[in-house]
């Protein structure tokens, strides 16, 4: 098996994940945070907490980075 239908394999193996995550994640949720309410779709919510987390470890990473030279 060549390498180029692996990597065919792997993304619609990831595809087809990402695709059952979002039809189980539809359900509208209800977000209070400091003086702000508002609604939006769960998987949205999750995109939103996954972003922010990878950007806080990359600011961490980078001003750790910074330090040791």
């Amino acid at each position: 098996m060549s390498r180029f239908w692996v990597k065919i394999g792997s993304v619609v193996g990831i595809l087809f994940l990402f695709i059952v995550l979002i039809l189980q994640n539809v359900t509208v949720v209800a977000v209070k945070l400091f003086f702000w309410s508002f609604q939006l779709p769960l998987i949205v919510l999750m995109l939103i907490s996954l972003l922010v987390g990878f950007v806080v470890g990359l600011l961490v990473y980078g001003l750790a980075a910074q330090k040791l030279h």
